[in-house]
Order: structure tokens, then C-alpha cells, then sequence
């Protein structure tokens, strides 16, 4: 994608006499994350073949599709089959490293990089909506039923799944956070809290996390074949429910990971329902120098449903912007509201503040 910021002549040195000295601290009211590794995935190779390497080209841009749309199905989408029989024209650049992860001597993977203008050029010429670099941050509580009784799973306790989870994440281009489960944590939140589907500890407790998600879950063996996790996510406070089944709790866990990105890429992610360009108007305020406007400016290029940004209106402490983006208006006021560089100061969402860095 090719973002184009465009000034009028001698705007910067209006800008420069017009904006006012004047700044306020304003607190952040989200927690979002920037997913860095969007184009980027590692697969496991058997050699060094140009076969091997030609289909493991082929499976990485698999994954990057799902992680740039939150579609799983994306990669089977008819309009993208072209893409895929050509995944190596994508191709930024690739090596090969070892896999310590894996018992074999000499098991390695291919890591590749593809090129990002080139697969968001080709995505929008085919309709294909991308999901936004900023996206919600998740927050998880995840608790077990083992022979000790309903406990929460961390790190230390050698189940993995926390890493299981951390995998299946990343595969889908999103961030977990867990809980320090602390002293303070173990007051506010039990895992029986978890069990009993109590929804007040679970807001409460999460609060100091600040995240814009927060995912918990609850993991047992129902019978010795059969592995059983119930989830539950709330956003805004509104909680959504499933279960997953399995015969392996890795299968569950992923299988929950995947729901979660799935319910995540509805609410966040561009439908594909207005693939047009459009014009959308906002105003800033709390700009009130050149590297203030500079800052801003920056950011609202780097979103990416934005195809160009041009300065409308400049006037003491704020500026206009006209932004050409590729979507509808929900698309831009979402991916600004995950961010935490302007906060919308009005219900029409095209009011916005500069936020402190």
C-alpha cells in the first residue's frame, strides 16, 4: 500500500504561526497493540529443496493471509487463488534457521517475509478487506480442573498451555496477555469465580490490566478421551460463550483461540461489505505544534484502510483532516478508536484529541 500525506504550498509555516502553545494530559482508556510480524511466518521444512521450499512458501502465505484478514478461510477464497499459485512473487525474503522445538538433529524451518505493499495492493484489487495492524489487546484468565481441584494455569505449572495458547495467537495476528496472578489477583478473582460464571469479579478484576478484551476459560479432561474447555469473552462488558472438544488439550485450546480471533475479526476487521474509497473528514484538536501535526500525521497515514491524508483546515489547537480510505467510515473510526494515539471526544467519532505519547 502506497500512503500519500499531501500539504498545500506554505502550509507548513501557517500551521507553524497558528497552532497554540497548550497541552493537557490525557490518560489512555485502551490498552491496544500494535502486531508487529503481520507478513511474516515460519514454517517446518523436511530440506533445502527448491520443491520444499516452493510449497513452504505456499503454506507461510496461508498464514499470513489469515493473520491479515482474521480470516480463516481466506486463503481458500476463489479470488485469491491466483495469489497463492504465485506465492513466491510475494516474496520478500526468506532463510533458513534450526527448530529447537522439534526432537530431530536437523529439523528446521523456513522463515519468510513478504512484501507488504505488494499483498495490500493485490488484497484490494481483489475486494479482499484487511484487518489493521492496531488490534484489541486480550487479557486471559484460564483455570483447569485437575486432581489438586479448580486452579488457575501459569507459566511455572508445566501443563504448556499457556504457550499452546501463545502460538495459536500469533499464527492468527493477535497479542495475549496473562495475568500476573498475583496477591492481588487471588483477592479479586478465584478460579471458582471462573467455574461459576460470575461475571462482576471478572470485570473488576481485569480493570488494572486495561485491556480491550478479556477472554477467560476453563479446561478439564470430562473423560479419558475427551478434553472440554468453555470460554467466554467479554467486550464493553458484553460476554459471548462457546465450547470447544477435543481428545487432545491442545486441540481444545487452539480450537478456543480460534473462536476468539474468529468473534474478534466480525467486530474489528473491515466485513468487505463497502470495499470503495471514500472520503472521511476529522478534526484533531490538542495539536498545537509542528511535531504534534507531524505526529499526527504519521499515524493517520499509517492506518491501513487510509490510501491518502490531506490537510483540510488549520485553525489554533486543531486541524482537519481529509482522509481517502479504502472501506467505510466504521472501518477508519474503529481502527482510530483501538489506537492510542487520538482519543474521539465526540459522539460522531469524527472528533477527536491528540493523545499524550
Amino acid at each position: 500500500m502506497i500512503c500519500r500525506h499531501e500539504l498545500p504550498p506554505a502550509r507548513s509555516a501557517i500551521i507553524a504561526g497558528m497552532l497554540a502553545i497548550t497541552f493537557c494530559w490525557l490518560p489512555a482508556s485502551a490498552f491496544a497493540i500494535t502486531i508487529s510480524g503481520l507478513y511474516e511466518a515460519e514454517v517446518p521444512v523436511a530440506d533445502q529443496s527448491g520443491d520444499t521450499r516452493k510449497q513452504a512458501v505456499k503454506t507461510a502465505l496461508r498464514v499470513v493471509l489469515v493473520k491479515l484478514t482474521g480470516d480463516r478461510n481466506a486463503p481458500d477464497r476463489a479470488a485469491l487463488s491466483t495469489v497463492m499459485a504465485q506465492a513466491e512473487r510475494y516474496l520478500l525474503q526468506y532463510r533458513y534457521q534450526k527448530d529447537t522445538s522439534r526432537p530431530e538433529p536437523q529439523a528446521m524451518n523456513l522463515w519468510v517475509q513478504f512484501d507488504e505493499s505488494a499483498l495490500n495492493d493485490i488484497m484490494r484489487n481483489y475486494g479482499i478487506p484487511l484487518w489493521g495492524k492496531e488490534r484489541p489487546s486480550i487479557l486471559v484468565w484460564l483455570a483447569s480442573q485437575g486432581p489438586e481441584g479448580r486452579q488457575y494455569v501459569n507459566p511455572e505449572d508445566g501443563t504448556g498451555y499457556l504457550r499452546v495458547m501463545e502460538k495459536r495467537a500469533q499464527s492468527r495476528g493477535v497479542a495475549l496477555i496473562f495475568p500476573l496472578l498475583d496477591l492481588v489477583d487471588s483477592a479479586s478473582l478465584k478460579a471458582s469465580d471462573l467455574w461459576a460464571g460470575f461475571r462482576e469479579p471478572v470485570i473488576s478484576a481485569s480493570g488494572r490490566y486495561q485491556a480491550d478484551v478479556v477472554l477467560t476459560g476453563m479446561i478439564e479432561q470430562v473423560i479419558p478421551s475427551v478434553w472440554e474447555a468453555r470460554w467466554t469473552v467479554y467486550i464493553n462488558e458484553q460476554a459471548s460463550n462457546w465450547t470447544t472438544e477435543g481428545d487432545l488439550p491442545e486441540v481444545v485450546l487452539d480450537e478456543g483461540i480460534d473462536g476468539l480471533v474468529d468473534h474478534l475479526a466480525s467486530r474489528f476487521a473491515d466485513s468487505g461489505g463497502d470495499v470503495q474509497e471514500n472520503t472521511v473528514d476529522i478534526i484533531v484538536s490538542d495539536v498545537v505544534n509542528l511535531d504534534q501535526y507531524a505526529r499526527t500525521l504519521r499515524y493517520l497515514a499509517s492506518l491501513n484502510s487510509v490510501l491518502r491524508v490531506n490537510v483540510k483546515r488549520v485553525e489554533p489547537g486543531q486541524v482537519t483532516f481529509q482522509l481517502r480510505v479504502h472501506g467505510g467510515e466504521m472501518v477508519i473510526t474503529q481502527a482510530i478508536a483501538l489506537g492510542r494515539t487520538l482519543e474521539s471526544t465526540a459522539a460522531d467519532n469524527y472528533s477527536y484529541r491528540l493523545m499524550p505519547e
